[in-house]
């Protein structure tokens, strides 16, 4: 190891290391190697080349704002879902910045009003139709399933403008996980896949899963064709926007939207709702703070209710593992160097966890998100937001992280 590189992680070899990367504890293991070797910064060796993990904020946002940082092939697995190359998977260029800059004006704050809006009438009858019998019945049930439900018929609604019947939404749901298990898991990896290919049955049902999404996302485009209005919808600006080659590009980002759009949501208020019941106290706390509120605008500007989301988003950021970048020159870390060409995987997880940025890192601490008369009596944050990167940074940042964060707090505060 160069005395001048970050310390290396023993994974146990190459193959090991490669499959490391698709596990689904790897926020848990790259943790773990972190602290071990007492460093935020460390590499995994991967045949001749290493890749190098990241769990500093400040390094972190260096690397995502420089404008020579691009994606890397390890987001090629959405390609597979999707039928070919799309907005998440593409390198920075033409390709990534007419999508972004076209769909732009649907997260503008009145169109976050607007969906917003319907995200309180549609949770009000789930409510009414879906959870209160379910809690009524006294059996326990998936809270992250229907949660995953509720959002994927949000999202779908709000975006394109398209309502899903119970049907399409099971199979939606079904497919992205048939999917996600066999490209963006420890099975992708497996002897048997990697033997057979198509002869494989598990590989056979993930291309036919991803014809079903695919299928799906035709079915948008068509419907919304079939009954466009003015609204400056996700799929309105996408069907609008001329530099797409072709209505088969536009439907694989219709699929890369929704699955950003109704997964990362759920599992975050599924964490949420999970820390709550852990922790009574806390739960106590904001239900007090929430009901004291005669008005759903002032609950939803509940600094207690903010406080546990965001050490929600700490603790269990979505996606744990943020960003991987090819960096295109030299950067310094302290004393380290990593060099031009490497691969960096950015770690929301160890950089929410990092010991040298929070007291008491892996507990759930709403209260550090206090704010607190600082010198001069100004405003500080106890815990800094410099320390906090739940929708990433730079230039492709999570575009939709308004709406997201209006989302959580409806319907938090409403649960």
């Amino acid at each position: 190891n160069d005395e001048n590189s970050p310390p290396l992680a023993d994974t146990g070899g190459s193959f090991q290391s490669i499959r490391l990367f698709v596990r689904h504890d790897l926020p848990f293991v790259l943790l773990n190697l972190s602290r071990h070797l007492k460093s935020s910064i460390f590499g995994i060796k991967i045949m001749r080349k290493t890749a190098f993990i990241v769990g500093d904020a400040s390094f972190a946002r260096r690397v995502l704002d420089d404008p020579g940082s691009t994606k890397t092939r390890a987001y090629r697995w959405m390609e597979r879902i999707t039928g070919g190359p799309n907005f998440f998977s593409a390198a920075d260029g033409p390709r990534y910045s007419h999508v972004r800059k076209s769909v732009l004006p649907a997260f503008a704050p009145a169109q976050i009003e607007r969906m917003i809006s319907l995200c309180q009438v549609r949770l009000n009858e789930w409510t009414d139709l879906v959870l209160e019998p379910l809690a009524k019945s006294g059996e326990s049930f998936d809270a992250a399933l229907h949660l995953k439900k509720f959002t994927t018929r949000f999202i779908v609604e709000a975006a394109f403008g398209y309502i899903m019947t119970n049907e399409e939404v099971d199979t939606v749901l079904e497919s992205f996980d048939i999917c996600c298990a066999s490209y963006a898991s420890v099975l992708a990896l497996s002897l048997p896949r990697l033997l057979l290919g198509r002869l494989h049955p598990g590989v056979r049902r993930a291309e036919q899963a991803a014809l079903t999404l695919q299928s799906f996302a035709r079915r948008l485009l068509q419907s919304h064709r079939k009954n466009s209005n003015s609204l400056k919808t996700v799929i309105a600006l996408i069907d609008a926007d001329e530099d797409y080659d072709s209505d088969v590009e536009r439907e694989r980002d219709l699929l890369v939207f929704l699955f950003g759009g109704y997964e990362t949501t759920a599992n975050t208020l599924t964490f949420a709702l999970l820390e709550l019941a852990q922790h009574p106290i806390e739960q106590k706390r904001l239900y007090d703070d929430l009901v004291a509120q005669s008005k759903v605008c002032a609950r939803l500007q509940s600094t207690v209710l903010q406080s546990v989301i965001n050490e929600t988003l700490r603790l269990h950021p979505a996606p744990a593992v943020a960003s991987i970048r090819k960096v295109d020159k030299d950067f310094r870390a302290g004393s380290c160097i990593i060099p031009k060409g490497s691969s960096v995987c950015i770690s929301s997880f160890l950089i929410h966890r990092n010991i040298d940025a929070y007291a008491d890192p892996d507990l759930f601490k709403p209260d550090r998100w206090n704010v607190k008369e600082g010198k001069g009596g100004g405003k500080k944050i106890d815990e800094t937001v410099e320390h906090f990167l739940p929708f990433g940074s730079g230039r492709r940042s999570c575009i939709g992280r308004a709406l997201a964060s209006a989302e959580l707090n409806v319907i938090l505060s409403e649960l």
